[in-house]
């Protein structure tokens, strides 16, 4: 079953205040406080957003994917959609900032940051950056904060958008300015090394092939072999992250709104629309249509 972040606006909970707007943008922290003590928080699954972490104080035990990272000081971590997290007991002053997928990725494109499609989910990145940057980033997130806590207006979404793209801007001119930015302190064993490389396979694929056997033959495994890979990866089967990818497709495309429910269904290869349908609400919860009017960014247009 898929959970997301907290989504509760203007509570308490591990010391962590959390405000959200429409569930669409949610910013926690703990700036406030003076112990910076974190209680750990049970590992859940980040179906929908990207989720920025940024530490300025103290270190923070965070896992993701069944990745264990202890965060520091000017440390900044991006968790794409699809992905485990966990927070283990920590004691630091942190700041997150989680977005609507889809809406981010767009974003992305707005600001020319070239991330390939398989890049944007099951994975994460981990940066180190200079005290002066993570102020630009922090200046940031209160402005993006103060307008969550606003009462609604008519121009709010796009003042969130336009603050997000500050963020993206000041993430790209602070990564290309850096030698050896992208710093993750692991190697990867083997069993993810083929995660990866499944996952770079969904990517060609998905349009066409979504059986499990598809894939498992394609890197020489057993589906059995590969699910247990999947599972140890992210705590999902090979079949879920078949259908957790192709849906994460599907409503960017719904996003967009540049294709009708029709188009993508064929564009994607399924026997009909209906059955479309069937197979996108069984994974999301909602139709197609449904989430295009919930979320398309020209739907009202």
């Amino acid at each position: 079953m898929k959970t997301e972040p907290q989504t509760q606006s203007t509570t308490e909970q591990h010391s962590i205040l959390h405000y959200t707007y429409r569930d669409r943008h949610i910013v926690a922290d703990n700036l406030g406080k003076k112990s910076g003590i974190l209680a750990a928080i049970p590992s859940y699954y980040n179906f929908s957003y990207c989720v920025f972490y940024t530490v300025l104080q103290g270190s923070m035990d965070i896992s993701v994917n069944g990745i264990h990272l202890q965060l520091r000081p000017n440390d900044f971590l991006v968790v794409m959609p699809c992905s485990t997290v966990e927070l283990h007991d920590s004691r630091c002053i942190f700041f997150s900032d989680t977005i609507q997928a889809h809406a981010l990725f767009d974003l992305y494109e707005e600001v020319n940051m070239n991330l390939p499609m398989q890049k944007r989910a099951f994975c994460f990145r981990l940066y180190h950056f200079s005290s002066m940057n993570i102020e630009r980033f922090k200046d940031a997130y209160l402005m993006i904060k103060r307008e969550i806590q606003r009462p609604d207006y008519r121009m709010k979404e796009n003042t969130l958008r336009a603050l997000t793209k500050l963020v993206l801007v000041t993430l790209q001119e602070a990564s290309q300015a850096l030698v050896g930015t992208l710093e993750i302190p692991y190697a990867k064993n083997r069993q993810q090394q083929i995660f990866d490389q499944f996952i770079e396979l969904l990517d060609i694929y998905y349009t066409r092939e979504r059986s499990v056997q598809f894939y498992a033959k394609k890197l020489s495994l057993s589906p059995k072999y590969l699910s247990m890979i999947s599972q140890a990866s992210v705590g999902e089967s090979a079949s879920v992250v078949i259908n957790y990818y192709v849906t994460f497709r599907i409503k960017q495309l719904l996003y967009r709104g540049q294709l009708s429910v029709k188009q993508i269904s064929e564009m994607l290869n399924f026997p009909t629309q209906s059955f479309f349908g069937r197979y996108f609400k069984r994974v999301v919860g909602i139709s197609p249509r449904q989430y295009m009017k919930q979320n398309c960014r020209n739907y009202n247009e």
